[in-house]
């Protein structure tokens, strides 16, 4: 009998990781980027607001205290649940990660990570003394 293997939801890979960014003190935010809801009216006003989907599930700022190079950081972090092949980036998320990176701002670096493992290493690759455990 196979045993089956359940990958947590982005919701619970997210939460993973923000227990991890408070652990190392980082300031960080979580960018809500849509709005549920059924009325229109409300669509409507945050469309007219600037509202615009795909950009970055986090925000994550690096001070240079805590930074491996003495150099601030500022990181986007789409994350998506760890196997791939239950995730998809939509085209909008793809063209924010492209056009942040595409800055060409080597302190400014947008991310798509699978899983919160990867989202801690991504950022871990920047800290000054590198743990990456989870928590």
């Amino acid at each position: 009998m196979a045993v089956k293997i359940v990958y947590p939801l982005e919701d619970e890979e997210q939460a993973n990781f923000v227990r991890w960014l408070v652990g190392k003190g980082l300031k960080h935010t979580m960018i809500p980027n849509d709005v549920w809801t059924t009325s229109y009216k409300q669509k409507a006003r945050m469309k007219r607001l600037g509202l615009n989907g795909g950009l970055a599930d986090m925000l994550v700022l690096i001070p240079k205290d805590k930074s491996k190079d003495g150099e601030g950081q500022c990181l986007f972090i789409e994350l998506k649940r760890a196997k791939r092949s239950l995730s998809t980036v939509s085209d909008d998320q793809q063209a924010w990660h492209d056009a942040i990176n595409e800055l060409g701002v080597l302190n400014i670096q947008c991310y798509i990570c699978y899983g919160s493992a990867e989202a801690i290493k991504t950022v871990s690759h920047y800290l000054k003394s590198v743990d990456n455990s989870p928590f």
